[in-house]
C-alpha cells in the first residue's frame, strides 16, 4: 500500500455516510435526518511523524465574489413540451483550516499521509447529481481508496452502479475498495426491537447473508473494484456495534470495546 492515501467517501444520501465518518474521524460534521446534510466535500487529513500525529479538518465556503458556472439539464414534460431544470452553483469552493491538533493516534499499515474526503450524498436528484459528479470527477483522480457506505437494509443498487461508472473512468488503479454496510441493526428486526441495538443472534445471520448478496451484485457493477468478502464489513454507526472492524482499517487500535 501507497505511504500516502487519498480515501473517498461516497454513498447515496441518507445511508449514514457523514455519521460514520465523525465516529470513525472525531469529527462533527453536519448531518441532517430530512434532506442532505453535506453540500460541499469535507476534509481531514493525518500526517504522521515520529513522535506524534497531526490532524488538519479543513471545511469549504464559496466565495460570492468568484465567477458562477451553469449547470442545466433539459428533461421531456410529455404534458407541456420541453422543460428547462437550471441550478447556479459557484464555480470556485475554498477549504479553511478549521482544526490542528496532536494526535496519539497511528495510521495501519504503514501509511504516513492519509486524507479522508466526505462527498457529498447522490441519489437525491438528477439536478444535484449533475452537479456533485462533477466535483466527483476532480476528486476520483487524486483517490488510492474508496469507502462506500451502504445502507445495509437496501437491495436496489441502479443508483450506486450509475455513480460507479462514471467515477470508475477518472480513478487510478485503487489500492483498495472498502463497502462499508450501514445500518444492518436494522436488518430483519424482531417484534419490540429498535434500531440502534446490536444485532441479535439471528440478525447476525441474516448479516452473513447479506454480505454475501453485496458481494455478488457489487462484484457485477464494479468489477474493477476487486471485492472480496473481507472488503465488505458490516456495523453500525449508530450504536457502534462492530465498528473497530471498519475502524481497524485504517487505523492502529488502541483498545478494543464494540
Amino acid at each position: 500500500m501507497n505511504k500516502e492515501q487519498c480515501i473517498l467517501v461516497f454513498g447515496q444520501r441518507g445511508t449514514g455516510k457523514t455519521t460514520t465518518i465523525n465516529r470513525l474521524l472525531n469529527v462533527d460534521w453536519n448531518t441532517c435526518a430530512y434532506a442532505v446534510g453535506t453540500v460541499l466535500p469535507h476534509i481531514k487529513t493525518y500526517e504522521m511523524s515520529e513522535e506524534t500525529t497531526i490532524e488538519k479538518v479543513w471545511e469549504p465556503y464559496r466565495n460570492a465574489d468568484e465567477r458562477k458556472v451553469q449547470c442545466s439539464l433539459e428533461c421531456q414534460d410529455f404534458f407541456n413540451g420541453s422543460l428547462n431544470l437550471v441550478q447556479t452553483v459557484t464555480d470556485k469552493i475554498f477549504w479553511d483550516l478549521t482544526q490542528e491538533n496532536e494526535s496519539v493516534f497511528k495510521l495501519a499499515h504503514d501509511v504516513k499521509k492519509c486524507t479522508f474526503v466526505d462527498l457529498m450524498g447522490f441519489a437525491e436528484s438528477i439536478i444535484t447529481d449533475k452537479i456533485y459528479y462533477e466535483v466527483f470527477a476532480e476528486f476520483a483522480k487524486r483517490a488510492t481508496q474508496i469507502l462506500f457506505v451502504s445502507d445495509g437494509t437496501c437491495r436496489a443498487y441502479r443508483e450506486d452502479k450509475e455513480c460507479l461508472d462514471f467515477v470508475s473512468q477518472y480513478l487510478p488503479k485503487l489500492d483498495r475498495f472498502i463497502i462499508g454496510l450501514n445500518k444492518v441493526d436494522a436488518i430483519a428486526m424482531g417484534k419490540g426491537q429498535r434500531a440502534g441495538q446490536d444485532p441479535t443472534e439471528r440478525q447476525q445471520e441474516y448479516i452473513e447473508q447479506k454480505i454475501d448478496c453485496v458481494l455478488r451484485d457489487f462484484s457485477k457493477i464494479a468489477p474493477w473494484a476487486d471485492l472480496t468478502r473481507e472488503n465488505i464489513i458490516p456495523y453500525s454507526a449508530i450504536s457502534g456495534w462492530n465498528f473497530n472492524t471498519l475502524k481497524s482499517q485504517f487505523f492502529e487500535l488502541q483498545h478494543s470495546t464494540k
